[in-house]
């Protein structure tokens, strides 16, 4: 992961386990509404979501088993409840 500055460059690599390999897609949202940026990523069996702590940390993964393993991920307000949700192909 790249952390962005102000002035637009970015900051070094950050590299974080996933839990299983990564498939290398990854999407950002809020995903559990503390109003801070989370990331999910696909993996060889499923997803991985890293919740964000609102200064460019993740915590440790929330491991999802889905069989073979998602090939993309997309995020959207699904269902009109105003609350951001990932969907997994």
């Amino acid at each position: 992961m790249l952390l962005g500055n102000a002035d637009g460059s970015f900051q070094a690599p950050l590299t974080f386990n996933a839990g299983a390999s990564s498939q290398h897609t990854a999407v950002i949202a809020d995903f559990n509404g503390d109003g801070k940026n989370d990331v999910a990523l696909t993996t060889v069996n499923g997803v991985s979501i890293f919740l964000g702590d609102g200064k460019g940390g993740l915590g440790q993964p929330h491991i999802f088993f889905a069989g073979n393993g998602p090939i993309a991920l997309a995020v959207g307000d699904f269902n009109s409840d105003k609350k951001t949700r990932s969907s997994r192909c």
